[in-house]
């Protein structure tokens, strides 16, 4: 094949990043994960997007505005952890 690695991106709360863990762990040295998080209420993504880098190892967040009803001036998506 000519395709080394390939980047699995979620969307929340379609895909779970759970699923997305599971399904790196077939290929894990040609798979790489993103996690998803819905942003409101933004607690709760902070303490799920910990979960996915730290406990499931997923490398990097994948947000979808328009499909996951948020806008980015919103004040959550520009609170820090």
């Amino acid at each position: 094949s000519d395709i080394d690695i390939a980047v699995i991106l979620p969307i929340a709360p379609y895909i779970t990043n759970d699923y997305v863990h599971k399904v790196v762990s077939y290929e894990p040295k040609r798979l790489v994960g993103f996690a998803s998080v819905v942003p409101n209420p933004s607690d709760i993504a902070i303490k799920e997007l910990r979960r996915a880098i730290e406990d499931l190892g997923l490398k990097g967040l994948k947000l979808h505005p328009s499909i996951q009803g948020f806008l980015c001036k919103s004040s959550s998506c520009s609170k820090g952890s």
